[in-house]
C-alpha cells in the first residue's frame, strides 16, 4: 500500500513540475527564439575572448618541469587551441635543445 502511495505521490509531483512548464503562445515563441539567438551570440562571443592554460615543460635531462603558460583566441596571436598546443609543444623542444643540447631526439624526426 505505501509503494502504491509513494508512486502516486511522485506522479503527482512530475505532473506539478510538468506544469511549471511554460508553453508560450506566438507571441511569447517570438521571444524564446530571440533569447535563443542571444545565447547563441554570446557563447559565440566566448568562444572569441582569449583564453589561457598553463602548462609543464619537463626537461629530461636534468629531470626539471618548467611551467609555460599558452594563450589562444582574439588578442593573444594564436586563434585556435590546437595552434596553442602545437606553440608549446614546440616551445618544449627548444627549452629542452637549450637546456640539453642540440641532438638530443625533442624535435620532428629526431633532431
Amino acid at each position: 500500500m505505501k509503494k502504491i502511495i509513494l508512486v502516486a505521490a511522485l506522479g503527482i509531483a512530475g505532473l506539478a513540475s510538468a506544469k511549471n512548464i511554460d508553453v508560450k503562445k506566438d507571441k511569447n515563441d517570438e521571444k524564446i527564439e530571440k533569447k535563443s539567438k542571444d545565447t547563441k551570440s554570446s557563447e559565440e562571443s566566448e568562444a572569441l575572448k582569449m583564453q589561457c592554460m598553463q602548462v609543464g615543460m619537463l626537461v629530461w635531462c636534468t629531470n626539471e618541469v618548467v611551467s609555460d603558460t599558452v594563450c589562444w583566441g582574439e588578442g593573444s596571436g594564436t586563434s585556435t587551441y590546437e595552434q596553442a598546443v602545437s606553440d608549446s609543444i614546440h616551445n618544449s623542444q627548444l627549452l629542452t635543445e637549450f637546456t640539453c643540447g642540440a641532438g638530443t631526439g625533442s624535435g620532428p624526426g629526431g633532431n
